[in-house]
C-alpha cells in the first residue's frame, strides 16, 4: 500500500489511462467480428508467409536468407518480421497480429509522456499528451489495425527519447540506442529519416556549432551511421529495383486524389484531413492557438514544430498518392499542444468540455453505426469535424466495429460516384461480381 501511495497523481492518471485502453481495446476486438480491411489482411498474409519461410529456414529447408529480405518488396518488413516469429511461436492468429500495434500504441503512449518530462514540461502537460493523442480518433482506429504506421510512431518516439537522452550525441549508449531505433524504424517505413531531420538537424547544431564538441561528438556519430546502415541497408539494397519501380507507380494520385499539384485541394488536402478527420475540430484549434501561446514563451522551440510540421506536410503534399497514414507520425505533436493549451485553461468547465468532446468523438466513431449520407451523420460531422465534415457525412461508420464484410453494392455505388457516374451502373454489380 506504501508503494501505492507514492505514485504521483499523475502517474496514477495515466496508468488509469493505459487499464482503459487495455479494456476498451478487448472489448471492440470483441464486437468487431467482420473480416480485416484489405490493407490489414494482407499485411497480415505477409506476416504469416514469413512464419512459414522461418519455420523452412529454421529446419534446414529451401529458404535462404535472401529469400526473407527479398519477400517483402514495397513494404520494409520489420513488423511482418515480428509478425512471422509470433506466429512461428503460438500458432496463425489474427487477434496476436492485432495485439502487436496495440501494444505499439500503448508504447508510443509511454514514450509521449516520457519525452514531455525530458523536455521539461511537468507531469500534466505529459499526461495529457498521452490523453490527448490516444482519443484521437484516426489514432485509436490505427491501433486497431494490423498497419505499419503505429509501429512506425513508436520507433520515431523511441529515436526521439533516445536522442534527447543522448545529451547532443555525447553519450555513446544513448547514441547507439538511438540509431538503432532509427534503423528499425526505416525496415518498417521509408520516410523514417525526414521525421527525424529537424530535431537531428538541432542537435547536431547544438552540439558542432554552437558548442565546438567536435571531438566528444564525432565517434558516436561514426559508429552510430555505421550501425543504421547495417540495420536498415540490406533490405534496401536487395530490394533497390524492385522497390524503386513499385514506389514509383504507387507514388501516382488515385482517381480521388488532387490531380493539380498548386490546387488549393491539394495544398489543403492534409489540412483538411488533420482537422477534420484525424484528430477533429476542438483538438485541432486547441493545438493551433497552444502554438501561438508557446511562441511567446519559446521561440525556439515553436521554431522546431512548425519546421517539423512544415516539413512532412510539404513532402506528402508534393506526393501525388494521398493518403492519411502518411502524417500519422507527427500527430503526438498535436497532442502535445493541445495538452500545453489545456493547462494554460483557467476555467474548469472549459476543461471539462473538451475532455468529454474527445471522449464523445472516441466513442462516437469507435460504435456508431449511422447511415452514409444521412442526416444524422451530416449533424454528427459537424460537432465533430466542424467545417471539414465530408468524410464522417460519406463514411460515418469509418472507426466503427463492423460485424459483416463491406457491402459490395454500396462499395461500388462509392465507385460510381467517385468516378462522377461515367460508365459505371450503380445498381445491381454486385450480384454479378
Amino acid at each position: 500500500m506504501k508503494s501505492i501511495k507514492k505514485i504521483s497523481f499523475y502517474n496514477k492518471l495515466f496508468l488509469g489511462l493505459v487499464v482503459f485502453h487495455l479494456v476498451f481495446y478487448a472489448v471492440f476486438r470483441h464486437l468487431y467480428t467482420a473480416p480485416q480491411t484489405f490493407d490489414s489482411a494482407g499485411h497480415m498474409a505477409l506476416a504469416f508467409k514469413f512464419a512459414h519461410l522461418f519455420g523452412d529456414f529454421l529446419t534446414g529447408g529451401e529458404t535462404t536468407l535472401y529469400d526473407i529480405l527479398t519477400t517483402s518488396f514495397y513494404y520494409p518488413p520489420l513488423l511482418h518480421w515480428v509478425g512471422g516469429l509470433v506466429t512461428l511461436v503460438f500458432g496463425k492468429s489474427f487477434n496476436l497480429m492485432l495485439y502487436l500495434v496495440f501494444l505499439s500504441f500503448l508504447g508510443c503512449l509511454v514514450l509521449i509522456r516520457k519525452i514531455v518530462l525530458e523536455l521539461g514540461f511537468g507531469e500534466k502537460v505529459a499526461f495529457y499528451s498521452a490523453f490527448f493523442y490516444s482519443f484521437f480518433p484516426f489514432v485509436a482506429d490505427q491501433s486497431r489495425l494490423f498497419h505499419t504506421d503505429i509501429p512506425m510512431s513508436f520507433f520515431l518516439l523511441l529515436s526521439l527519447y533516445f536522442l534527447i537522452k543522448s545529451g547532443g550525441f555525447r553519450s555513446t549508449r544513448y547514441s547507439i540506442l538511438f540509431f538503432v531505433s532509427a534503423g528499425l524504424g526505416m525496415l518498417i517505413r521509408w520516410f523514417v529519416p525526414f521525421y527525424l531531420a529537424v530535431p537531428v538537424l538541432y542537435v547536431l547544431y547544438l552540439s558542432l556549432w554552437r558548442d565546438r564538441a567536435v571531438k566528444q561528438v564525432l565517434p558516436q556519430l561514426l559508429l552510430g551511421s555505421v550501425v543504421f546502415l547495417a540495420i536498415s541497408l540490406p533490405w534496401y539494397l536487395a530490394n533497390l529495383e524492385l522497390f524503386r519501380i513499385v514506389s514509383a507507380f504507387f507514388a501516382q494520385g488515385e482517381k480521388d486524389d488532387p490531380q493539380v499539384f498548386l490546387s488549393l485541394e491539394n495544398l489543403t488536402y492534409y489540412f483538411k484531413n488533420i482537422s477534420g478527420f484525424q484528430i477533429f475540430f476542438i483538438p485541432f484549434v486547441l493545438s493551433i492557438v497552444a502554438l501561438i501561446k508557446f511562441y511567446k514563451v519559446n521561440k525556439k522551440g515553436t521554431a522546431l514544430v512548425i519546421l517539423e510540421i512544415l516539413l512532412i506536410y510539404a513532402l506528402f503534399t508534393v506526393v501525388k498518392n494521398k493518403n492519411s497514414r502518411y502524417v500519422l507520425g507527427f500527430l503526438p505533436v498535436f497532442g502535445f499542444l493541445a495538452a500545453y493549451g489545456f493547462s494554460l485553461m483557467s476555467k474548469k468547465i472549459f476543461k471539462i468540455v473538451v475532455c468529454g468532446f474527445c471522449l464523445l468523438g472516441f466513442f462516437y466513431t469507435s460504435f456508431n453505426q449511422v447511415p452514409a449520407r444521412s442526416m444524422e451523420g451530416a449533424a454528427w460531422g459537424v460537432l465533430l469535424a466542424g467545417p471539414f465534415y465530408d468524410n464522417l457525412y460519406i463514411y460515418p461508420y469509418v472507426f466503427s466495429y463492423r460485424t459483416s464484410q463491406m457491402d459490395v453494392e454500396k462499395l461500388l455505388t462509392d465507385v460510381y460516384f467517385q468516378a462522377g457516374g461515367a460508365g459505371i451502373k450503380p445498381v445491381g454489380l454486385a450480384s454479378s461480381v
